[in-house]
This record gives structure tokens, C-alpha cells and sequence, in this order.
């Protein structure tokens, strides 16, 4: 295949490739979208999808399907989706590799996941599948309706061009708003539902949990991962052993803690918990929470970097945890942080008087005046105000 030269100001253009769509697909594409495979709702929303065509000849044709066939999609509905029967679901929308929409599921959970894209599919986009669905909307239009599937992220393989396009990656902006398909890193609690594959990322499930009735309890969750200081919690089927409740951040302590096991402190560094006198049922389950678990029911956090400065996790103990936060802007000195200094000082004693304020004899001291407010110094190193945004 040959490629015709690009003009910056205008693309050639001849009786295959007009340059009209290239310069509407670059427009779309510095405004963070472009019109090829483009997912959106019907104009009545329905159960299927409508997916733009690609525009091969004027600017796709190296996009191949299926070995060395050159895709061609001219644009259509997708099949009907199914929606789940009990539990929310992911749905991926793909082309296949005969060059038609189909649907690929993922598994039906409170917190679900995307499914794995095999067998050379083109991506198009996810769908949040809800089992009160009758349609899917847009994902713009997901908060007024609340009981329907939604568009939730465009994963076309060219649509990351330019920045990242995967989930929980952080980037620095110059923008003041987050844009298409990031949030902003200030904090916030965001919807499990809506932002759900980037709540099942950085809040994972982490398997199922036992809890002995003991002083410390242990808990059991095999390969669990954790280091010491790791916030977590715990949901159940039933009850949890008191004190422990469920939705509630709990500390990895370092004694106790093996490949398979952990015991828990209320408070990061805190005594151990004990659940003697505690009775349980059901089964429990184990998350890791690092940055905050919302209202604990249908909310989550997203990091914070609002005022502070991102700092790679290391071995070291102000950075050993996940989520871990620590510095100030303004520092007053200790007595111990003072560099060591004497004051020296010189006194003339004529004959028996003492000078005023000393007295003759051992252990005699006399006040060498002093200096300084004792008010604490500026800690910040020099700067310039970004925003960071997270992919979700």
C-alpha cells in the first residue's frame, strides 16, 4: 500500500482519499475524539448500539483483521446485548474477525470486571450491564438513568494516541478540568457503579477471608499480598467476630504477618485486635484500600494530590504503604534537631564582688541572652501548580 503525502495545511487528495474526513478525524481527535468506530446510543435507545464506519480509504486502510485482509466496516447496529440475570456485568463490543459486531461477556459480580479480548477482536467499547436494563444510554446520560446499561469507556485500539489510556494510570495536566475519561485526583468519593472496573483496580478483592475467635484474631487469606501498615477491610454474607465491623478501614500489623496470614490494629501502629467473646457467620471477604472507601457502601476515594507531591512506594518507612501520607509545608526546629553550638561568654570579677546575677562558688551560671522568635520555617521546595487526573 502506498500512503499519500500529508500536508499540514491541507492533505492531498485524490479519487480514494479525500481529505475532508482526514481533517474532520484529526479535528475530532485533538478535541479528544475522532468518528471512526465511534460507539454511541441509538437516537432511541434500544438494546443495541450504533457504531461508526471506518473510513479506510482516506485514512484506516492499514488498520488489518483476520492475517492480510484490510478492514472495511461501513458502519452499523450491533447485535442485541443480553442483559445479566443476577449481578452486574461488563460487556465488551467487538469487531470480529469476519468483520461484524458481536458482544463478548464478561462474569456477572457486585463489582465487575471487564472480560479478556481474544481471538484478534478490535475493541470498540465496555458497557455497564445492570439487570433492570431495557436499553443503553450514553455514558453521559447514565446518572439520569440510573436503572439502564451505559457506554462505559471507549476502548478503540487508536483512541489512546497521545496519552494513557489505562485504567488507574495517573497524569499531570495543564487543563483545570479532568477530561473524557479521567477524574480528577483530588480525593473525592466516586460512584462504585459508575466508575466500577477502576473501583475493582485500586480497591481489589482480594479473596475470601477467615477469622479466628482468639487474642490476637488471625486472619487467613491465602497469597493475600499485604505488607505491614496495609489498610483494609472486610464485608460479609453474615456477621463479623466483634469488635471487627464490616466497611471498616482496618491496619496490616507486622507481627503475625506470613505469605497466607495477618492480624489487625484499629489505627495504623495500634494493638493487636482481639475477638474473644465475638461470635460469626458467613462468609467474609478481604479488600485492599489505599486510598478510602467512601461512605463504605456505594462510594469509593480516589487518590488525593491536591496540595501534595507524588512519592514512589519504596522500602523506606515514610513511603513502605500505598496510600501513605506524610511532610508538612512549615517545620519548627526541636532542641534535638539544632545544629550543637556553645555560647561563649567573658567575665571579669575584681577582688571578692560578684557581678550582679552571679554568685561566687562552684556551679555558677550566668544567662547569655537570647534571640530569635522560635516560629517555624518555610518546607517547601520550589514549585509550580498542576492538577492530576486518573484514567478510569
Amino acid at each position: 500500500m502506498t500512503m499519500v503525502p500529508f500536508d499540514p495545511a491541507k492533505p492531498a487528495t485524490n479519487d480514494l482519499r479525500n481529505s475532508s474526513p482526514v481533517r474532520n478525524n484529526f479535528n475530532g481527535l485533538f478535541n479528544g475524539d475522532f468518528a471512526p468506530l465511534r460507539a454511541r446510543a441509538q437516537a432511541t435507545p434500544n438494546m443495541t448500539l450504533q457504531v461508526a464506519g471506518c473510513d479506510v480509504e482516506a485514512f484506516w486502510r492499514q488498520v488489518w483483521i483476520g492475517g492480510l485482509v484490510p478492514f472495511n466496516y461501513a458502519g452499523g447496529s450491533s447485535p442485541n446485548i443480553v442483559a445479566p440475570s443476577t449481578n452486574p456485568r461488563i460487556a465488551l463490543l467487538v469487531i470480529n474477525a469476519v468483520g461484524t459486531l458481536a458482544w463478548i461477556y464478561g462474569s456477572e459480580a457486585t463489582s465487575p470486571v471487564p472480560p479478556d479480548n481474544l481471538g484478534g477482536n478490535i475493541p470498540i467499547c465496555w458497557v455497564y450491564e445492570k439487570t433492570t436494563m431495557t436499553k443503553i444510554v450514553n455514558f453521559e446520560d447514565a446518572g439520569s438513568n440510573p436503572n439502564e446499561a451505559y457506554i462505559y469507556r471507549d476502548v478503540r485500539p487508536f483512541f489512546g494516541l497521545g496519552g494513557s489510556d489505562s485504567t488507574g494510570d495517573i497524569i499531570m495536566t495543564a487543563l483545570r478540568t479532568a477530561r473524557f475519561g479521567f477524574l480528577m485526583c483530588n480525593g473525592a468519593p466516586q460512584s462504585r457503579t459508575t466508575y466500577a472496573y477502576l473501583f475493582s483496580l485500586i480497591v481489589p478483592n482480594l479473596g475470601t477471608v477467615t477469622i479466628t475467635i482468639a487474642n490476637p484474631a488471625v486472619c487467613t487469606c491465602n497469597n493475600h499480598g499485604l505488607a505491614a501498615g496495609d489498610p483494609v477491610f472486610f464485608t460479609t454474607t453474615g456477621s463479623l467476630p466483634a469488635p471487627i465491623s464490616p466497611n471498616t478501614i482496618y491496619y496490616v500489623m507486622s507481627a503475625g504477618l506470613t505469605t497466607n496470614a495477618f492480624q489487625i490494629s484499629a489505627t495504623p501502629g495500634g494493638a493487636a485486635i482481639s475477638t474473644v467473646g465475638g461470635t460469626q457467620s458467613g462468609t467474609h471477604t478481604l479488600y485492599f484500600c489505599p486510598f478510602g472507601l467512601g461512605d463504605g457502601a456505594t462510594t469509593f476515594n480516589v487518590p488525593n494530590l491536591n496540595g501534595r507531591v507524588a512519592v514512589g512506594k519504596s522500602a523506606d518507612t515514610e513511603f513502605n504503604v500505598l496510600g501513605k501520607t506524610g511532610g508538612a509545608k512549615t517545620h519548627t526546629l526541636t532542641v534535638a534537631e539544632m545544629p550543637a553550638h556553645v555560647h561563649d561568654t567573658t567575665i571579669r570579677v575584681a577582688g571578692s564582688a560578684a557581678p550582679p546575677g552571679v554568685s561566687l562558688g562552684n556551679g555558677s551560671y550566668i544567662n547569655t541572652g537570647s534571640t530569635g522568635g522560635g516560629a517555624a520555617h518555610n518546607n517547601i521546595q520550589p514549585y509550580q501548580v498542576l492538577n492530576y487526573m486518573i484514567k478510569y
